[in-house]
């Protein structure tokens, strides 16, 4: 039986462009980059979350900024080398924990209240958005909150980032509660009903 990918954007890609650099997207050194992590954390409603977890983690910048509001982060990302970037980074953090796994097949054990999806949705093929549309409310406690952030230039990935907070309002069950359009992003806030 043939399995559905997930993402319609293979994973060479990725281990492609942190082969060529370790930072492809300048997480550590942009501007943009800084600016739109910064404003993720600050348009985050609650001032403290007890857990949270962070698909496509890369190097672990934005998720040291999460670590500073929650109790526990599970970080994760599928390729080798930027886990072990992120792991380095975080291991400081005994409430942080950074793996290699894959999403939206992978979701951490049990619950929690803060779903943090930035730049990681619009990569994402229709068989992968449905797993994410099933598996969300499994994970996702009432009251939790699901904060995306997605770049909204001309890209080929399978969706793009204007489409992907109007995706996650069809899913029902959610409120929107913030949204923040940028020249370059747009970023959302829900809340689970």
């Amino acid at each position: 039986m043939n399995k559905k990918p997930v993402s319609a954007t293979p994973k060479g890609y990725f281990e492609d462009m942190y082969r060529a650099d370790p930072d492809p997207w300048g997480f550590d050194s942009s501007h943009y980059e800084a600016r739109k992590h910064a404003l993720t954390v600050s348009v985050l409603p609650e001032s403290r979350y007890r857990y949270a977890v962070e698909p496509g983690c890369a190097n672990g910048n934005l998720t040291a900024r999460l670590a500073e509001r929650c109790d526990q982060v599970h970080a994760f990302d599928f390729i080798d080398d930027v886990v072990d970037q992120a792991q380095r980074r975080l291991s400081h953090l005994d409430h942080v924990k950074v793996s290699v796994q894959e999403f939206p097949a992978f979701w951490p054990p049990g619950n929690g209240d803060l779903v943090v999806w930035s730049e990681v949705i619009y990569y994402l093929g229709s068989h992968g958005r449905s797993s994410v549309k099933r598996r969300l409310f499994d994970w996702l406690e009432p009251g939790g909150v699901v904060v995306s952030c997605h770049y909204t230039g001309t890209t080929d990935y399978p969706m793009s980032g204007q489409e992907v907070a109007t995706w996650i309002d069809s899913f029902g069950g959610l409120q929107r509660i913030c949204t923040l359009v940028d020249e370059m992003f747009e970023l959302a806030v829900w809340r689970r009903r």
